[in-house]
């Protein structure tokens, strides 16, 4: 491996240097090893890992020829994996054991290299990791040591490949900090829950095997926690010096990375993993140790942690109440002690109790949230709350500017209360301290970037103009709002500006012609002294046509474009894609601000994705949208004095386009796509590979129905209309499968100007899409083909304030009947 250093915390420079010169290799006197050692692997497509985890075995101080076997058993690979492990048997052959199954799963696969094993100790490390170069040899002077040991764990160092980086932070890494053996009884909060990290006793495995039905994780946390539960009298030791370097993939391919879109992670590992794991501790021992009690909690709460945050539309509301009656009984198990002696913390641990225990506590942290140019951000969560809190800055109390109160919910039902709280900054912040009810809470820097480095900059700032937009209004009216107008003051008036400071815009990588690109011709137009460039991919068709229009073009990868991103101070885009708010990593907007356009009106609840966007200023284009989302008790943490009502740039550009486009006879189907349709990426080729449940889903049918009906093509050929179908990026690779009649138009939206086309067609058929927002204001026909609500809020989105029902501009169909009755009246009857 080839390695580079990447700015961070100083400790972590230090960490990583370490470690990067503990791998060479120093002359040494060999050592005389105390036992032998099996390693059990798993092996499926890991062809591209293979080569470092045997360097790293094979250089093993401890003599590996004569103390360490390897047993790999190859899951059904399909890549090059058995070339890789032949060359090394045939090189090894008395260490390297090679074995070809059937794919049926890793448990499977270690269970049947488990009858290979012959030594007195074995683990079972993963093939995409590696071990440091003393791993076996420091491991075996402690068992050398201790006869009574059943268990010796490893410490798990994690190398980020993607940055070529290590970092000693794992969550349980305090259990290394006792260099003493631990009775297992007694190891309490010291948990393991992985197999690869780990060395056990092959005589006290007995008839103990990875139960092949639990997928796609856990299985290692219940073995080897049975296999504790039947040696409480031996002990276990915590090796720190033993390293096990955990790869987390570039590509996020692993087991562990795909689990949160594999619904078995929801279902099955808490009835047959945590369930199953406490059920079979109560009828072996009669009670719960407190260790078997903490790896529930430990492992339930990165589980909660994601429900509660991260954007999961895996489980369908028909599934949540056997979830919950499946997480109820887990907690019926677990003590209140062990709860409040767990790695449970913030708002986690109030919401778990009072959800799963209905025991209710007091909010005990306050975490600094953001530190922006006017204000100091705090926040605490509750359950019942209490109005007599008090802040103080520099020992001296202050007052409260704004609050914002954030709903957090689990799933369908409330968890906790967020107070979100604005502090006016005066930049001179030395200490900081907040009181509730007379007892003062503990502070947890979380923010973006950590507070304290900032505390002693200064700015100016003022006030925002309350500039209006109302969209049902804009409706009413032909009179332009200057949308674009309002926007540029509010950036001016509410995110620090200074004098000739570079703004940076974008749309999609390869497509402009949104919100970002009307906006930047408005300021190139109106405001020519400020320095803007607009980035786009240079082989997309925009490119050429920016630059004839005057943009200042930057291509999307290159030194220009990161030397352009260092220098930006406001990057304004209708996207939050990676490239730009990710460029030189998690700190690319430590000194910048990132304002969201949007490229369409929210309507749904989209509020754990947006939650996680570090956003100075987002643009919104309805009242009803600006309310769901700044309104007390919503479930977004943005609040008025982020978020602001203007109207979005495209809408003014395409009033005026629409009164120089002369309106045709145009039927326009526009279909959003089903995320849960995409297949994964190839690695090779780095396209998406066709997802074969395509042509069984809902979506394919009701579509393909429609666009090869004779009804259709009837009311087109007698009324003089033309079909236009503009499908989703995605589903272009599906197209030749529609076997689609040559009257209907396929349009690539990668070619074409969108507003053109919604300036000259009559009617829009549309699924979900915010596309009628737009449509709308042209005042024409949208006919809304929603085939399965079900399916929309089940897979797609959390259901927001939008009914389309009440809010909506045409007639909703849930049956293709429906439509072609909706459309008939269009076309022959014109309303």
């Amino acid at each position: 491996m080839t390695y580079k250093y990447k700015i961070t915390h100083l400790k972590e420079v230090f960490y990583d240097l370490k470690i990067k010169l503990s791998k060479k290799q120093i002359l040494k006197l060999p050592y005389k090893p105390y036992s032998t050692y099996t390693i059990v692997l798993a092996v499926y497509n890991v062809e591209k890992y293979l080569d470092d985890f045997f360097t790293s075995i094979i250089n093993q101080t401890i003599r590996f020829e004569k103390s360490i076997f390897l047993i790999m058993v190859d899951d059904g690979s399909t890549d090059n994996s058995a070339s890789i492990i032949k060359r090394y048997q045939k090189q090894y052959p008395n260490n390297i054991t090679y074995i070809y199954k059937e794919n049926g799963g890793q448990a499977s696969a270690r269970n049947l290299g488990l009858k290979y094993v012959k030594t007195p100790w074995i683990t079972f490390c993963d093939p995409d990791d590696f071990l440091d170069k003393d791993f076996f040899k420091n491991i075996d002077i402690e068992i050398s040591k201790n006869k009574n040991l059943a268990m010796v764990s490893a410490n798990i160092i994690f190398y980020h490949e993607k940055d070529n980086f290590y970092k000693d932070n794992h969550p349980l890494n305090f259990k290394f900090k006792n260099r003493k053996a631990i009775k297992i009884k007694n190891l309490d909060k010291n948990i393991q829950l992985s197999v690869a990290t780990v060395l056990i006793k092959t005589e006290l495995i007995k008839d103990f095997r990875f139960n092949e039905d639990l997928k796609p994780c856990f299985e290692d946390a219940k073995f080897i926690n049975e296999y504790l539960l039947d040696n409480l009298d031996k002990d276990a030791i915590f090796i720190e010096n033993a390293r096990y370097f955990y790869r987390k993939r570039a590509d996020e391919s692993s087991t562990l990375d795909k689990k949160l879109k594999d619904k078995r992670y929801f279902l099955d590992v808490p009835s047959r993993g945590y369930l199953a794991l406490l059920e079979h501790t109560q009828n072996k021992l009669g009670y719960i140790p407190d260790f078997i009690q903490q790896t529930i909690i430990y492992d339930t709460y990165w589980m909660v942690k994601d429900i509660v945050l991260k954007p999961l539309k895996v489980i369908k509301l028909k599934e949540y109440d056997e979830f919950i009656t499946i997480f109820e009984k887990i907690f019926s198990f677990i003590d209140e002690n062990n709860l409040n002696n767990s790695i449970l913390g913030g708002f986690l641990k109030i919401g778990i109790l009072n959800k799963f225990k209905d025991i209710q506590i007091e909010a005990c942290e306050c975490e600094l949230e953001k530190y922006t140019n006017e204000y100091l951000i705090l926040s605490y969560c509750y359950i019942k709350d209490s109005n007599d809190f008090k802040i103080f800055m520099n020992n001296q109390e202050c007052k409260v500017d704004f609050v914002k109160i954030q709903q957090i919910d689990f799933f369908k039902d409330m968890f906790v209360y967020k107070k979100i709280i604005y502090i006016k900054n005066d930049f001179k912040i030395k200490n900081i301290e907040v009181v509730l009810d007379d007892k003062k809470l503990t502070i947890k820097d979380n923010s973006f970037y950590k507070i304290k480095q900032l505390f002693y900059k200064r700015f100016t700032s003022t006030n925002i103009i309350n500039e209006g937009f109302e969209f049902y209004e804009y409706l009413k009216n032909e009179q332009n709002l200057n949308i674009n107008e309002n926007i540029y003051k509010s950036i001016k008036q509410r995110l620090f500006c200074k004098d000739n400071e570079l703004w940076l815009f974008a749309d999609r990588k390869y497509k402009a012609n949104d919100n970002a690109e009307y906006f930047y011709e408005y300021i190139k137009n109106n405001y020519p002294k400020q320095k803007i460039a607009f980035v786009i991919d240079k082989n997309s068709n925009d490119f050429q046509r920016l630059k004839n229009k005057g943009f200042n073009v930057v291509s999307s990868y290159g030194f220009w474009f990161k030397l352009t991103l260092f220098k930006a101070k406001k990057i304004i885009s209708s996207h939050t894609d990676n490239y730009l708010l990710k460029g030189f990593g998690k700190y690319t907007l430590f000194n910048k601000h990132f304002i969201f356009l949007q490229h369409g009106v929210t309507k749904d609840n989209i509020s754990n994705w947006l939650n996680s966007k570090n956003i100075a200023l987002m643009i919104t284009g309805s009242i009803y949208e600006y309310n769901s989302i700044t309104s007390d008790y919503s479930n977004y943490k943005l609040s008025s004095k982020e978020v602001v009502l203007t109207g979005m740039p495209r809408f003014e550009k395409l009033i005026e386009k629409s009164r120089a486009i002369k309106q045709e006879k145009m039927i326009l189907i526009f279909p959003t796509w089903r995320e849960y349709l995409a297949s994964e990426i190839d690695k090779k080729t780095y396209k998406r590979k066709k997802n074969d449940n395509f042509y069984n889903s809902l979506y394919y049918k009701n579509y393909k129905e429609l666009l090869t009906s004779k009804e259709l093509e009837y009311m087109c050929k007698n009324s003089g209309y033309k079909v236009v179908f503009m499908p989703h990026f995605a589903m272009l690779e599906y197209l030749y499968d529609f076997k689609l009649s040559s009257y209907i138009e396929v349009i690539n939206m990668q070619d074409i100007d969108i507003q053109e086309y919604l300036c000259k067609a009559s009617v829009l058929i549309t699924d979900y899409s915010s596309i009628a927002f737009d449509f709308a204001l042209l005042k024409k026909k949208v006919i809304y083909f929603q085939f399965s609500e079900e399916e929309q809020y089940n897979h797609i989105y959390n259901k927001g304030y939008f009914d389309y029902h009440k809010h909506g501009f045409g007639s909703v169909d849930f049956y293709i009947k429906g439509l072609y009755k909706n459309l008939y009246n269009v076309v022959f009857k014109n309303y």
